[in-house]
């Protein structure tokens, strides 16, 4: 999914697909953990998971329906060689950690995504024992995770140039961590509502804009492997961390463990403005180095 939205967008138009595909996300989080919130009270557990099922109808109508709406593709002639096992998935792999700031992407992600966004799985935690509040509050303690995400993935959709979204993963990482801590501290609904949106926008806001970058930057022959490693330490690394912060919410508390997730966004945010310093350096050097260049005089005619 994440690497055919050129196909559909063009280049030009790459990072605006990719804002309004997270957004469309985000919307379904704010409404779909609200109306969870609703049926869990209402029509129970099981009726929960029969109406998430049916809602899977409208899924397979909007692909059927994306189908015809595909122009051709080109794609290379070994396109059908298997993937897995292959030489090309080691290629996939070399080019990923060749290119350093994809390997750098991808590893800052690994560690935030991995560690630092499992407030989730301590919701329930909140909504029963802090907050002593039922099913209909855990849902809506989601949503207000999932507006703040909405906001930052409509934000997206005027970011286009490198440095704008450079500055939004620090911008990101560090809202997420303030959030995130104010949430976990906080003991009042409407004020846990307000700092979970904010880690919500400074999350989403950090991801988005790594998805951007890397879209931008990798080469077209290496995407879907590329976005597949972004899936993978996106996602694949969270069994990992929702271990890590309940590990730590049995032992200390849902507070200090959220508080844990913080400081690793923290963390990060500390390594992306080193790094953002570095390249300002670095591109002001090359700036100057050019305008230092002798231009060349025009040869004499006769």
């Amino acid at each position: 999914r994440q690497s055919f939205v050129i196909d559909m967008t063009g280049r030009e138009d790459l990072p605006n697909g990719i804002a309004l595909n997270s957004a469309a996300f985000n919307a379904a989080r704010i409404l779909g953990p609200a109306a969870a919130g609703v049926l869990v009270a209402t029509v129970g557990e099981a009726g929960c998971f029969w109406w998430n099922a049916l809602s899977f109808v409208a899924v397979i109508a909007s692909l059927i329906a994306m189908r015809g709406a595909w122009g051709p593709v080109a794609r290379p002639a070994s396109a059908h060689t298997p993937a897995v096992g292959s030489s090309r998935m080691r290629e996939g792999l070399a080019y990923a950690w060749s290119t350093s700031s994809i390997r750098q992407l991808l590893l800052l992600l690994a560690v935030c995504a991995g560690l630092g966004f499992q407030f989730n799985v301590l919701l329930p935690v909140y909504a029963r024992d802090v907050l002593h509040a039922g099913a209909r509050t855990y849902g809506w303690l989601f949503s207000a995770f999932g507006a703040g995400s909405l906001v930052a993935a409509l934000r997206m959709a005027v970011a286009r140039e490198r440095w704008t979204l450079r500055r939004n993963l620090l911008i990101g990482l560090a809202l997420g961590a303030v959030g995130l801590t104010g949430f976990a501290w906080s003991r009042w609904f409407p004020a846990m509502a307000v700092f979970a949106a904010l880690a919500g926008f400074g999350l989403i806001l950090y991801v988005s804009s790594t998805n951007t970058l890397i879209q931008l930057t990798v080469e077209d022959r290496f995407r879907g492997r590329v976005m597949s490693l972004y899936t993978l330490f996106f996602v694949g690394t969270s069994p990992f961390g929702a271990l890590f912060a309940g590990a730590m919410a049995q032992r200390f508390g849902a507070p200090v463990a959220t508080s844990a997730c913080a400081l690793v966004l923290f963390g990060g945010a500390v390594w992306v403005s080193g790094r953002l310093r570095e390249i300002a350096a670095r591109e002001a050097a090359e700036r100057e180095a050019a305008s230092a260049e002798p231009v060349p005089e025009p040869e004499a005619t006769t």
